[in-house]
């Protein structure tokens, strides 16, 4: 912390025309911002300066209780850029100042001088605006960009324990030169907040913003501006309309910490996930895979060369070109059931007799085994495999003892749900999963659609076999955490089509099923979960692939 008198020190003239121009509740920031800037323009490195907040004005959030999140923290951002290339008009990192407020006092969490990149040279300091000159940048205290990159990563993906709201002006240029990103919903930029951009006109410039709104006078100094001194002024600009910024959202920050708390209290009584094994029934009749590289009858007792493939085909577009590719599942069905969790004990592909009446390897009625645990069912001639399949899904449920009541939730009540358990296995940061946390989702939800909607929202249904009002179904779950990726990007487009009032969502326990099955059959779908089963689309089936 810097101890300055006021009126022993020369920036007791900041006090003065404070008191006289703006009143006693302005005065406070200018010290604040006056003795940072002095610390700083002496020496870089981290410090803390005294900030007294007056209480006056019922905007400044930054004592009061409403924001005040037990896994978020508030993180001001600014760098200062030198001019490279020819003319000087390409961006290059020349400085990089993180602060915050803690207990009423501006804390510098990190500020440093960067060199720029291997092969980029510096041919304008653009000393007038970045206060940089070609001594801070030769200086021993500088370090390669790199390391700069790399510190503010993580600085940026965990201060304290907490995640980071990163505030900022025009950050979409310090997110260039710093060649990182940070999730949009934890970024608030005061170049693009509505109360300060007018209609018509261009975001106003930081000192503006910062003289109109704080009543102080930033960026005036000869020597250029001070990446430390834009940090905190605009922190402390977003402190002032935080609670109005955050109500203008909707308040997305209560409801991500409320998330984060469930997940913790999860975690804290978290025991071994115990489930039921879990069969995958594959409607081979109703999607599009077949079986393909038998040759004889003995193919099925050969026990090595696995000459048969369950293959599927998928157009893909490279440039103005199309080419068709074959997948074999096998190999995708052998890993999840090799996977401890979700325990699936097998997997069975089921066809239609009536499709193999006149083949003389394959006939109905076949029962084989392609491989460990993974099984090829034909029915009989005349038997449907949609009829069997409810059969089986019948009477797995029958056998089984449910205790828990199935309950009907709004759209919003299933992102949230979906939301506590993703927190924890999808990286809001990078988006990438980890794909160890497998069936962590104590649910799943059945989709129903009963309403017509509008021509956009009956394309949504049709991706998602949810064709016509009281047909159809399908299932959101987190059997494998690409599942769970995919089930919280379903809700979420559906609530994007405001089309939540068209469907049903009917929340079911997990540890109360025992079956899935795999099927674009919009009839067959509706009577699998009546009989108790999940049903899920080829499009979910494609989260399984390795």
């Amino acid at each position: 912390m810097v101890e300055s008198s006021w009126f022993g020190d020369s920036y007791s003239t900041f006090f003065l025309i404070g008191m006289l121009f703006f009143g006693s509740s302005s005065v406070l920031f200018v010290v604040a911002i006056a003795l940072l800037k002095k610390k700083y323009t002496d020496d870089i490195g981290p410090t803390v300066v005294s900030l007294n907040i007056s209480d006056d004005d019922e905007n400044l959030c930054i004592k009061s209780d409403f924001y005040v999140l037990s896994n978020f923290t508030f993180l001001g951002l600014d760098c200062e850029m030198v001019g490279v290339g020819r003319g000087g008009n390409l961006n290059s990192l020349a400085r990089c100042s993180i602060v915050t407020i803690r207990d009423g006092e501006i804390k510098v969490v990190y500020d440093k001088i960067v060199k720029p990149k291997r092969r980029q040279q510096i041919t304008d300091y653009r000393t007038k605006y970045s206060g940089i000159t070609k001594e801070m940048i030769e200086s021993s205290s500088s370090i390669p960009f790199k390391q700069c990159k790399n510190e503010v990563a993580d600085i940026l993906s965990s201060y304290d324990g907490k995640k980071c709201v990163v505030v900022g002006h025009a950050l979409k240029n310090d997110w260039d030169v710093l060649g990182i990103r940070h999730p949009k919903h934890l970024v608030r930029d005061t170049a693009c907040y509505r109360e300060f951009v007018h209609s018509g006109r261009r975001a106003q410039k930081l000192r503006h913003l910062v003289y109109e709104h704080l009543n102080l006078s930033i960026q005036g100094s000869a020597s250029g501006h001070c990446s430390v001194e834009d940090a905190a002024s605009v922190l402390l600009l977003y402190k002032k309309f935080q609670c109005r910024w955050e109500e203008s959202l909707r308040h997305p920050l209560k409801r991500y910490d409320l998330l984060e708390d469930r997940r913790l209290e999860k975690m804290k009584r978290k025991t071994t996930i115990r489930r039921d094994p879990l069969e995958f029934y594959i409607d081979a009749s109703n999607l599009p895979i077949g079986l393909r590289g038998y040759q004889n009858e003995s193919d099925f007792s050969d026990s090595e060369g696995q000459p048969w493939q369950i293959i599927s085909k998928n157009v893909s577009r490279i440039g103005n070109s199309t080419r068709l590719e074959h997948y074999d599942w096998i190999p995708a069905f052998l890993g999840i059931i090799a996977t401890p969790i979700p325990n699936v004990s097998k997997v069975v592909v089921m066809f239609d007799g009536a499709k193999y009446a006149e083949n003389k390897i394959l006939r109905p009625g076949t029962i084989r085994s392609i491989d460990k645990d993974i099984t090829l069912e034909i029915t009989e001639n005349g038997e449907e495999s949609d009829t069997r399949l409810v059969k089986k899904c019948s009477s797995m449920s029958l056998s089984q003892h449910k205790t828990w009541r199935s309950r009907i939730l709004s759209i919003d009540e299933v992102i949230s749900l979906l939301e506590e358990t993703a927190v924890d296995i999808i990286d809001d940061r990078t988006g990438v999963i980890d794909e160890s946390k497998n069936d962590e989702l104590d649910y799943y939800i059945v989709v129903r659609r009963i309403g017509g909607g509008k021509r956009a929202q009956r394309n949504l249904f049709r991706k998602y076999n949810l064709i016509r009002p009281n047909e159809g179904a399908v299932c959101l779950c987190g059997f494998t955490a690409k599942l769970l990726r995919r089930s919280l990007q379903i809700a979420k487009d559906i609530k994007r089509a405001g089309a939540g009032g068209l469907l049903q969502f009917e929340q079911k326990h997990r540890n109360e099923l025992n079956m899935a099955v795999f099927t674009n059959d919009v009839l067959l779908a509706d009577r699998i979960v009546k009989a108790g089963g999940a049903v899920l689309s080829y499009w979910q089936m494609q989260d399984l692939k390795i």
